[in-house]
């Protein structure tokens, strides 16, 4: 069964948006290219049923519009992490203000350092990913706030990508779409159905599952035809400029199962 979305957070890129951080060797993004691709993602997200609140770009944030790294979102609580680049930890501020007093708030506290994009969640499990941007502590510090609230959390040592969400997302509560790593991962032994992504096509582990659809990036027609074989409703959207900046479709929201 996959959660019932109502609404989503997001936050749109800049006219800088090119001058955030990235790994990739992928060529210069397109700050004009990346807006038009915002806001197809954005109209995909309204078209399934998600009322949006939008966030204007913060031109001293380049990298403001991958949203899920600033927070949690656990049914009536959002947990407001600590981005692990201090680039990025003002990115944070924006989004508490907009959910301050619609939703219990908690926060990852300095030593510890925590991205969303490390954290997955698959019905009640949480799986969290240490990478150069998460840290033990803070990942210790979701780990009990979880568990406090009934939640099964594995942590897993992420080696070949920036998130753990780079390798794997979920489908519904008992399902992943992950690469070949990852669904031999004793982390993951639980989880009843894994759909792995061709080694080619690894980019496409990031895919984000709405209200009875799997919307996934364009361009990887391998990954499409595994979904649709498996019965699932696939959108697929261009995320070309977002990829040069090491960004997928998870990065660019906040999904919510209530109304904002």
């Amino acid at each position: 069964m996959s959660p019932v979305y109502k609404s989503a957070l997001v936050r749109k890129p800049g006219s800088n948006f090119a001058a955030g951080l990235t790994h990739g060797n992928l060529g210069l993004a397109n700050a004009q290219k990346a807006m038009l691709q915002h806001e197809a993602y954005c109209d995909t997200l309204a078209s399934l049923g998600l009322a949006l609140r939008v966030l204007e770009a913060d031109p001293e944030y380049p990298d403001g519009c991958f949203v899920e790294d600033t927070a949690i979102i656990l049914d009536d609580l959002a947990v407001i992490t600590s981005p692990g680049h201090p680039d990025r930890a003002g990115e944070t501020r924006a989004v508490r203000k907009e959910l301050e007093g619609r939703l219990a708030i908690s926060t990852i506290e300095a030593p510890g350092t925590l991205d969303g994009g490390d954290v997955l969640r698959v019905g009640n499990r949480f799986f969290i990913g240490l990478t150069e941007r998460t840290n033990q502590d803070g990942a210790g510090q979701l780990q009990s706030i979880l568990e406090d609230r009934g939640m099964d959390v594995a942590i897993i040592e992420v080696r070949r990508f920036l998130h753990l969400k780079s390798g794997v997302t979920g489908l519904d509560d008992d399902s992943i779409l992950c690469i070949e790593e990852y669904a031999g991962h004793e982390s993951f032994a639980g989880i009843g159905r894994k759909l792995v992504v061709p080694d080619s096509e690894e980019y496409a582990a990031n895919c984000l599952s709405v209200n009875d659809h799997v919307i996934i990036a364009d361009g990887f027609p391998q990954t499409r035809s595994i979904l649709e074989k498996a019965g699932l409703a696939v959108i697929a959207l261009n995320t070309t400029e977002f990829r040069k900046m090491d960004g997928a479709l998870t990065c660019l929201s906040l999904l919510f199962s209530q109304a904002l």
